[in-house]
């Protein structure tokens, strides 16, 4: 069944990252509204492109490395009413080039650091720092951005400290950082952090998913009543 949004619809059946809440929050979560290109590194299905076009004018370049993750992406995207201003590539991100800068970034990359590979390549594409690491994500970043760009990215806490040196070693620190944690008395497992080239003091929040009944948080739902049904 495909996951319906107010102004798309995303089928994941053959992705290898699944739509989550992970993509749902920094989509809603990061400041595009003035963005005129951004780019979608590790796009999957294409969620996070279709969200960055339903909250901007920009132009979306999605770049995805799997090969039925980015069909699907393809699908998603042609059966969307934002069609016209997305365009997907089919390729590793350490090998996509652009000829002009991007003004935005916005990236949930793959994560897990386990020892052994997951058995499964597709996953391991999608969920494995070991085939993207952190300070190869952020020197394309340096690549392909103009130099007042923003970067939109969402990690597991545990990576926070690895994934500020890897962006301060290319010039990219964090202004904004939102902790997020499921219930009230959970430890915050995520992080959606903004970072620009410009070295300014942290805002920092918190977002609670749900209360200890398992409803929305009023903050959950007033960041993505944008987008869910």
């Amino acid at each position: 069944m495909p996951f319906r949004f107010k102004q798309f619809y995303i089928d994941d059946t053959d992705c290898a990252h699944k739509v989550g809440t992970d993509s749902v929050l920094l989509g809603a979560w990061a400041d595009l509204q003035m963005a005129s290109r951004v780019l979608d590194i590790g796009c999957g299905g294409g969620l996070l492109c279709l969200i960055a076009a339903q909250r901007s004018l920009a132009n979306i370049v999605g770049v995805e490395i799997d090969g039925p993750s980015y069909k699907q992406a393809m699908q998603n995207i042609s059966n969307s009413i934002f069609k016209h201003r997305i365009i997907l590539v089919n390729e590793d991100i350490k090998d996509f080039s652009s000829t002009e800068g991007f003004d935005a970034v916005i990236c949930n990359p793959p994560f897990y650091k386990e020892a052994i590979l997951p058995p499964d390549e597709t996953r391991s594409r999608a969920r494995h720092t070991a085939l993207l690491p952190l300070d190869i994500l952020f020197s394309k970043i340096n690549d392909l951005t103009q130099h007042q760009a923003k970067v939109f990215i969402v990690i597991p806490t545990l990576l926070e400290t690895e994934l500020n040196c890897a962006a301060a070693n290319q010039g990219f620190f964090v202004y904004r950082k939102t902790l997020v944690k499921t219930k009230p008395d959970k430890p915050a497992k995520r992080l959606l952090l903004a970072l620009s080239r410009k070295v300014s003091a942290v805002e920092q929040t918190m977002l609670t998913l749900c209360d200890d009944k398992g409803i929305r948080t009023p903050f959950y739902q007033n960041l993505t009543s944008d987008l869910y049904l």
